[in-house]
């Protein structure tokens, strides 16, 4: 379960941002001061089936946001974690 967890979380943490191009195609979208697994800085355009993708940002549930119907944390203090480098979870 433990090497579960971990493959999960380096998938994560390795997740490419794409956008779907004309063609209706995934595409990756080059993201400042990341680089690829060869750390050579340039790859093909392409996500592979093993990797881990996503079109949009996690919204930030702390604060309210009345486009996605949340409130936030109204009447609560919202708390941030920090589950690895650079990302941060309210909670």
């Amino acid at each position: 379960m433990r090497h579960m967890g971990s493959v999960l979380l380096n998938k994560y943490r390795t997740a490419k941002r794409i956008q779907i191009n004309a063609r209706g195609n995934m595409q990756i979208v080059s993201q400042p001061g990341k680089r690829d697994r060869q750390g050579t800085g340039k790859r093909k355009n392409r996500a592979l089936q093993t990797e881990l993708v996503f079109l949009d940002d996690s919204p930030d549930y702390c604060r309210e946001n009345r486009a996605q119907g949340t409130l936030g944390t109204t009447g609560r203090t919202c708390r941030y974690i920090m589950l690895f480098e650079n990302t941060f979870f309210g909670i």
